[in-house]
């Protein structure tokens, strides 16, 4: 992301302390530090606050009072929207494409697409999250605290493990909006292309998709 090493210099001169900041070339080293600490101190701490606000906000407008029915609807939203958007993933990846020569333009539409996104995503995780710890071996129930969370890290640890998809509770890197061309950063999802053979069909029956992989 940074393509340039930032030195902060101070000199103590007569006139008092001056204080410069000189960009230099930098090593592969400096540049892999410098992504490090940008992305967990400004891009985390950024989208920790972004999280925070949008979790709050839905707290305090969606059913304050009904807790249940507050995060039922919570992720029925949260489903519905990203449901919206993936079925619109096509035409929105086009659209992308097609400003590839115009970066600017095709940078407020992604950023549109990203904002919606993650309205989407705070509602599914804050139902689905709040909806576990009410109904999967509560905290205050028979179990205990500590049952339902060992639990609950031991099959999302393992599931994950599974699929081979660990990665994704991590952060796993940052890009640049708009780094993604011909429209891939729409959505850029790849799990079972390369997961299946290049010889898995998708076949459109009725309404319902279906997947023949041929055996080989």
């Amino acid at each position: 992301m940074l393509h340039g090493c930032c030195v902060l210099c101070f000199s103590v001169e007569e006139t008092g302390v001056q204080c410069a900041c000189v960009c230099v070339q930098h090593s592969r080293i400096c540049a892999f530090v410098c992504d490090c600490l940008f992305t967990q101190f400004v891009i985390v701490s950024s989208s920790i606050c972004i999280w925070r606000s949008i979790w709050n906000v839905l707290d305090a407008f969606i059913f304050p009072a009904r807790h249940f029915r507050s995060d039922v609807v919570s992720l029925a939203a949260g489903f519905s929207v990203t449901a919206a958007i993936l079925f619109s993933c096509w035409p929105l990846s086009a659209a992308s494409r097609r400003l590839d020569g115009r970066p600017a333009l095709k940078l407020l539409l992604e950023d549109v697409i990203f904002v919606v996104l993650t309205w989407s995503c705070l509602l599914l995780w804050r139902g689905s999250w709040n909806l576990c710890i009410r109904l999967f071996l509560p905290p205050d129930g028979v179990a205990g605290p500590a049952v339902g969370a060992w639990v609950s890290h031991a099959l999302g640890t393992v599931g994950l493990m599974t699929l081979q998809a660990f990665n994704t509770v991590g952060l796993n890197g940052i890009d640049r909006d708009g780094s993604y061309s011909g429209g891939s950063g729409i959505f850029s999802v790849s799990f079972f292309r390369e997961v299946f053979p290049a010889s898995c069909l998708v076949v459109l029956n009725s309404p319902v998709f279906l997947s023949l992989c041929l055996v080989m």
